[in-house]
């Protein structure tokens, strides 16, 4: 069996988190395409995300891996998904930052009857499209970036701005005109259940703290207020808005360990008490190159040392004699029979977006099989 792009990958101890035995991980080079840039139903219609899925009440599959203007892929499982060019739901541009509502893009999802659903949503502030809002012209160094709650009542064939005014995750500091560079938290994994509790980790940038990810949780998904941080010693309620008039400062959280690179999914392991984290990462030896690499955690804050499980050249890399740049890969499985796909099992696939070299917005979400080989010291009893 040809791997994609590289050998076969066994993965044993080391790194950040030793002390348990891991899988090894074999994504076979057979991709198929899951949306291509000729199914565009508008020029700013195509894959710019991790995919993220569950399956509503009347047992189809329901995906995101979308752009700001958020439209889903359905069909009745992972590997039998299409392109729907139904509106789910887009940001309103608003002026003022402190309403966190500009550019959205539906990052995370989680429902427990296939009709309610949860969303984290990825909310962009471009302040230099407002006059006075930033006095540079690049997305770097005017982006001012929230995690937001969304709900949908259908299903997830409509979503709306959950009725808390307050953002999940925002930046300790208002928008400022001379900001000059990234600032805030953004990109949030999908969400995982484990011990009571929903996980995600959501990346940070920008405001004195190194950048990287922290984890959050809550006992209620439907409610964004219940959501906590880890803070290095305890979870801490989130932080609100710095716009609010009793607003304070809170001590920053505390970055997971281990995790490099843009990180895509995160799924608990059938049969086992570990997490997979995976993620894309640029080659410290090539600029060039560059792989999907996967960490293993059995408490979602420390992760072992990343290992390479696919070749590709990521979709920020200079270079790109190779045609095609990658991003968002996301691992997702059919095995998983709950609703909302935080686990994976023997057989998964891999999701990624391709993008052209000479047109960056020529895209496609393509997916490989992917192996997941357990030794009998990875299994526990009774999961």
């Amino acid at each position: 069996m040809r791997v994609a792009g590289l050998t076969v990958l066994l993965l044993g101890l080391g790194g950040a988190n030793v002390g348990f035995a891991t899988p090894t991980i074999v994504v076979e080079d057979a991709p198929v395409t899951v949306f291509e840039h000729a199914q565009q139903c508008e020029p700013l219609d195509l894959p710019d995300a991790p995919l993220r899925a569950f399956r509503r009440a009347d047992g189809m599959v329901v995906g995101f891996a979308t752009h700001y203007l958020n439209r889903s892929l359905v069909g009745p499982s992972l590997s039998q998904l299409s392109h729907d060019c139904r509106l789910v739901y887009q940001g309103r541009h608003l002026e003022d930052p402190s309403k966190f509502d500009d550019r959205t893009w539906i990052t995370a999802t989680w429902t427990a009857d296939g009709v309610r659903v949860a969303g984290l949503g990825h909310n962009e502030f471009h302040a230099h499209d407002f006059p006075g809002r930033c006095k540079f012209q690049t997305d770097d160094e005017c982006w001012y970036t929230a995690v937001v709650p969304l709900i949908s009542s259908d299903g997830g064939r409509s979503f709306v701005r959950q009725d808390y005014p307050e953002p999940i995750a925002a930046p300790p500091m208002k928008n400022e005109a001379e900001q000059g560079h990234q600032r805030g938290y953004f990109n949030p994994s999908n969400i995982v259940f484990h011990d009571g509790y929903y996980y995600s980790l959501i990346a940070r940038t920008g405001f004195g703290v190194k950048s990287g990810r922290c984890l959050f949780r809550t006992t209620d998904v439907m409610a964004p207020n219940s959501w906590t941080v880890w803070d290095g010693d305890s979870y801490i309620p989130i932080f609100g808005s710095p716009y609010d008039h009793d607003w304070t400062p809170r001590r920053p959280c505390e970055g997971a360990t281990g995790l490099h690179g843009s990180l895509g999914s995160i799924a608990k392991i059938i049969g086992t008490h570990m997490f997979a984290a995976f993620s894309l990462a640029a080659s410290s030896e090539n600029v060039e190159n560059g792989f999907v690499d996967v960490s293993f955690s059995t408490d979602l804050l420390h992760w072992t040392d990343p290992r390479h499980i696919f070749s590709a050249t990521p979709a920020w890399s200079k270079v790109c004699t190779k045609g095609e740049r990658y991003s968002y890969p996301a691992v997702l499985s059919d095995t998983d029979q709950g609703r909302n796909f935080d686990s994976i099992g023997e057989s998964s696939w891999l999701f990624i977006t391709k993008m052209s070299c000479l047109h960056p917005l020529d895209r496609e979400l393509v997916r490989f099989p992917v192996t997941i080989h357990l030794d009998a010291s990875d299994m526990v009893t009774g999961h």
